[in-house]
C-alpha cells in the first residue's frame, strides 16, 4: 500500500524522464524498475485505476483513489512527499538561462527542465487534494498542513520572478491549494521594494 500512496502522490509522471524515474523511486523508497513493474500491473483490465498512454502513466481517479488508501496514508508518507514536492516546485527552469527569443531552442541546447510537465501537474494536483480533502476529514495526519508547508514556501516572498515563471504552468493549482499562501506570495511580488514580478511580465 505504501508504493501505491506514493505513486498516487505523484499522480502522473513520464517514464521516458530520468528525472520522473528517479522522483518515483525516491517517494516509493525502492528501485524504479520495481515501480514500473506495479505501475503496469495498475494498468490491466477493463477500468484501471492507472492509465498509461506512450511513456505517461497518470491515476484516472485520483480522489477516489485518495479516498480508498486514506486509513493507509502515514505522517512519514505526507512528510516525504512535501520535501519532494518543495524540491520539485522550486528548481528553476534552465530556459531561463537562454535570450527569450531563443528559448524556442532549450530542447536542441539540453535546456529542458529535468522533471515532465506531467509530473509536476500530478504534484500540484495532489497538493490540492491534500488541501481539501484534509480539510474535509477524509486524509488523515491534517493533510492540508502538508499542502499549506509546501506551497507556502515554493511562493515564499523572497523568491525571485525565477520562481514564479518556472511554476507558471501549475500555477493555477499551487493557488487553488492554499490561496493565502498564493495571495500572500503575490503581494510581496507587487510590493513597491520588491518589483519582481514585472521582470517575470517582460519574459
Amino acid at each position: 500500500m505504501h508504493d501505491v500512496i506514493a505513486m498516487l502522490f505523484a499522480g502522473s509522471w513520464d517514464d521516458q524522464r530520468p528525472a520522473d524515474r528517479d522522483l518515483l523511486a525516491e517517494l516509493t523508497g525502492k528501485p524504479y524498475d520495481e515501480v514500473a513493474r506495479l505501475a503496469t500491473t495498475w494498468t490491466q483490465g477493463a477500468d484501471p485505476p492507472l492509465r498509461q498512454a506512450g511513456s505517461i502513466y497518470a491515476f484516472a481517479a485520483v480522489r477516489d483513489a485518495c479516498q480508498l488508501v486514506a486509513p493507509y496514508v502515514t505522517r512519514e508518507a505526507l512528510a516525504r512527499f512535501a520535501t519532494i514536492a518543495e524540491c520539485v516546485l522550486s528548481l528553476d527552469d534552465p530556459r531561463l538561462t537562454l535570450a527569450p527569443n531563443e528559448r524556442w531552442l532549450a530542447g536542441l541546447r539540453g535546456q529542458q527542465p529535468p522533471h515532465s510537465a506531467a509530473l509536476r501537474e500530478g504534484i500540484a494536483r495532489s497538493l490540492v487534494l491534500l488541501s481539501l480533502m484534509g480539510t474535509d476529514g477524509i486524509l488523515p495526519h491534517r493533510a492540508q498542513d502538508t499542502a499549506n508547508v509546501v506551497v507556502s514556501r515554493v511562493l515564499a516572498a523572497g523568491v525571485t520572478w525565477q520562481r514564479w515563471y518556472s511554476v507558471a504552468g501549475v500555477l493555477t493549482l499551487l493557488a487553488e491549494a492554499v490561496p493565502q499562501a498564493f495571495l500572500a506570495g503575490l503581494q510581496a511580488q507587487l510590493a513597491p521594494a520588491a518589483p519582481e514580478l514585472v521582470r517575470l511580465l517582460r519574459c
